[in-house]
């Protein structure tokens, strides 16, 4: 597919039948030449995220290679920015967590995760979770919900 530079190119945003999302990998070298494209979608994820994250930190966490950055791309439009993190369990098991999603129309694109659980697989996890918010989990219907997170300000 086309590399996500291509994305700073004009596009023409096709949408409608036959369009199929594709989940392109966004390595650290293409951050900085479509970072056009991709700066409204990392704010939007720190104004999200109820002071946990900020846009330098995340950058952060990329490019240390801490969190990997995948692109849902609907032809040349960026449909939606991922985030994920690998991590071992203290049982031993690997764990591949969606630490962000953020991007339009979800129901046209969160399919996509089906992608990413076969990454894990490849990168030896044998589970997936997602962090997100309630909302989500109407589209997430082969994932349970087992935990509830509770915060407060003090």
């Amino acid at each position: 597919g086309p590399s996500v530079e291509r994305l700073n190119e004009p596009v023409i945003r096709v949408r409608g039948p036959g369009v199929v999302p594709r989940l392109a990998r966004v390595e650290t070298t293409q951050i900085a030449p479509s970072w056009n494209v991709l700066e409204a979608a990392f704010i939007d994820v720190a104004n999200g995220s109820r002071g946990r994250y900020s846009v330098e930190g995340m950058l952060g966490k990329i490019f240390n290679e801490d969190w990997q950055l995948w692109a849902v791309l609907i032809g040349d439009h960026l449909q939606a920015l991922i985030g994920t993190e690998l991590s071992v369990e203290l049982t031993g098991n690997r764990c591949a967590s969606i630490v962000f999603g953020v991007g339009d129309d979800p129901k046209t694109w969160v399919g996509i995760i089906t992608q990413l659980e076969e990454w894990a697989k490849t990168q030896g996890c044998n589970r997936m979770e997602v962090w997100a918010r309630k909302g989500w989990a109407k589209y997430l219907d082969e994932y349970k919900l087992t935990h509830v997170m509770l915060e407060r300000a003090i």
